[in-house]
């Protein structure tokens, strides 16, 4: 897989204390990607992932959903627009559920 294209930055902030445990929170984004695999492109991806980490559990998509956009995927046939969004807890509990779109 050979990385061709994007912007990648992050930003991540943890805090460890008895009382509380450890704690981190933050976000990564990448915007304009592109991968060459032999076989296929992708091109255009930008993904979005707000998160953050308390007692065990991802909270995702802490202040809007993660997201995933990529323009176009080049293989024997191509697709393009593709999108997804996903939000909640990991592991998800009944209260606490993981939703994807």
């Amino acid at each position: 897989m050979n990385l061709r294209d994007g912007e990648l930055y992050a930003q991540v902030a943890f805090s460890a204390a008895p009382e509380q445990g450890f704690r981190a929170g933050g976000h990564g984004v990448l915007k304009g990607g592109s991968a060459w695999m032999p076989d296929n492109q992708v091109n255009g991806v930008d993904f979005v992932l707000p998160f953050r980490f308390a007692d065990g559990a991802w909270h995702l998509g802490t202040r809007g959903p993660v997201t995933l956009r990529i323009a176009e995927v080049i293989n024997l046939v191509t697709a393009k627009n593709i999108t997804a969004d996903l939000q909640g807890r990991y592991p998800w509990t009944e209260e606490e559920t993981l939703a994807v779109d």
